[in-house]
């Protein structure tokens, strides 16, 4: 539908989309976590790492009563000893998610990666941990100067956000209007193209840029 639909209809649907996940993720209780991390950030560094441990260690004994491949994996391990922890490598994820996550898929939020690098990866967020991350981010983003829907940001993004209509048009992106984000399409990128890019954002003069260090670097 969107192939043959005018440009401005499909940042339009990026729009009207954008705007039903920020009211899922900056919903609930994204605000307590907002109130929660800036009451943080003004603690001691010692109250700081005793909180830190505090945290770890109940991630870590939640790890183990509700995932089955945690429970494997953390077995006879010291909880504080993080270096004997095996890294959650990429091929984990993709194979034994059915035994990483620690709730019915049903229940949980699912989450993209773009597959820009190979094959994707889908894992899953409870609500309230979806919130809890996007306060962090926000707090993160304020402490440089950022504020969504205040500043101009240009988004390099691994989902797709330019149809075949765009294409033709040497057009390889597309805008949220509301949080003044144009997102820019990774899967385009490329050295012939670059000139297209760079005069687009010349054009667009975002105060930030965000996305993949890889494809903004490359």
């Amino acid at each position: 539908l969107l192939n043959g639909a005018p440009a401005f209809m499909r940042s339009a649907a990026i729009t009207v989309g954008s705007a039903w996940l920020q009211r899922q993720r900056r919903g609930g209780e994204y605000r307590h976590w907002r109130k929660q991390y800036e009451a943080w950030r003004l603690l001691s560094l010692q109250s700081l790492e005793r909180l830190q441990h505090e945290r770890l260690q109940r991630l870590l004994q939640f790890a183990s009563a509700h995932s089955a491949f945690y429970r494997e994996r953390l077995a006879g391990i010291d909880p504080l000893s993080l270096e004997k922890i095996p890294i959650l490598e990429k091929p984990d994820l993709q194979e034994q998610i059915d035994r990483i996550i620690t709730a019915d898929k049903k229940k949980r939020v699912p989450g993209f990666t773009g597959g820009t690098t190979g094959r994707s990866i889908t894992v899953y967020n409870s609500k309230r941990d979806l919130q809890e991350r996007f306060a962090i981010l926000d707090l993160f983003w304020r402490m440089h100067g950022f504020c969504l829907g205040r500043d101009r940001v240009a988004w390099f993004s691994g989902r797709k956000v330019a149809w075949e209509g765009d294409i033709r048009q040497n057009r390889f992106w597309n805008d949220n209007w509301f949080h003044k984000v144009r997102y820019y399409s990774t899967f385009h990128l490329s050295p012939e193209r670059l000139a297209i890019y760079i005069r687009n954002l010349c054009e667009f003069a975002p105060a930030f840029i965000s996305g993949f260090p890889s494809a903004i670097s490359e």
